[in-house]
């Protein structure tokens, strides 16, 4: 009879439970066996109480630092709200600057008008008396060049006169 190896590895594993119940030099060698490739009890339940003594340390830590960040998250926002009250405050007072200086503009603007009427008055006044100074000017020049032209004229007979008589009296002193 041949058997498959599933059948064999059932076989030796109950054959090896019986031993192991029945004999004690074959449960020694088997402990001895597993005890050099895996820690003992004693030695695995210390590995694990470290483990969980770490444990709870770790989970002590981050409680800790959940804490932590709780109150930093906490501070946080109140910082976050003081800010933006900060900011509300600043937004508020330059609201009240801008408005100070838009009623300045306006009140400049409207001084601003009313110098701007009175110096467009005060240049047309200017220039209705330049222009009447530039036509009182105009009729001097007139009157000095006619008068200037009649000197000429009355001078350049003159002159014209007596030059002919210092021509004859010349002449006349000359000739004969």
């Amino acid at each position: 009879m041949q058997y498959t190896k599933h059948q064999i590895l059932d076989i030796v594993n109950k054959q090896l439970l019986f031993w192991i119940k029945k004999d004690e030099t074959v449960k020694n060698a088997i402990f001895e066996l597993v005890n050099h490739k895996y820690p003992a009890r004693t030695e695995t339940e210390k590995s694990i109480k470290e483990i969980l003594q770490e444990l709870a340390k770790g989970r002590e830590e981050l409680a800790k630092d959940r804490e932590e960040q709780a109150k930093d998250r906490k501070e946080q926002a109140k910082n976050r709200e003081e800010q933006a009250k900060n900011r509300a405050k600043d937004r508020e007072e330059q609201t009240k600057k801008w408005e100070a200086q838009e009623k300045k503009w306006a009140e400049w603007n409207k001084k601003w008008e009313v110098e701007r009427e009175e110096n467009n008055k005060k240049y047309a006044e200017n220039q209705k008396i330049i222009n009447e100074i530039l036509q009182d000017i105009r009729e001097l020049n007139r009157k000095y060049t006619v008068n200037i032209g009649a000197i000429g004229d009355r001078w350049g007979r003159h002159s014209e006169f007596s030059f002919r008589e210092g021509l004859r009296e010349y002449l006349r002193s000359h000739s004969g």
